[in-house]
């Protein structure tokens, strides 16, 4: 589902962790980004595919945690990934089932 919400071909999506994924975008800015968030949580919903041991929700919903930069010498890789981790928990924070961006 959700890799056929990118388009661009130098977009990968990667499993990160059990239920957790990466999406890399190396040509978009952060409305794109942004844009194609939504686009995912909702492809998501709207399968409603039944989820009756959750107690977030009666069916199979993401939060996506956002983070963009431009690659530098001084970005660490894992300070990019504490960071957007916790657009992500931010997210689940927040009823789940939605996006946030750091």
């Amino acid at each position: 589902m959700l890799s056929d919400c990118i388009t661009n071909s130098f977009d990968t999506i990667v499993r990160y962790g059990g239920e957790e994924f990466s999406v890399i975008l190396p040509d978009s800015d952060k409305e794109e980004v942004l844009i194609l968030a939504q686009k995912m949580r909702c492809s998501v919903e709207n399968i409603n595919i039944r989820h009756a041991f959750s107690s977030a929700s009666d069916h199979v919903t993401i939060s996506l945690g956002v983070h963009t930069v431009i690659p530098s010498e001084g970005l660490s890789m894992n300070e990019f990934i504490r960071i957007t981790d916790e657009a992500l928990y931010k997210a689940k924070n927040n009823n789940r089932n939605q996006v946030s961006v750091i």
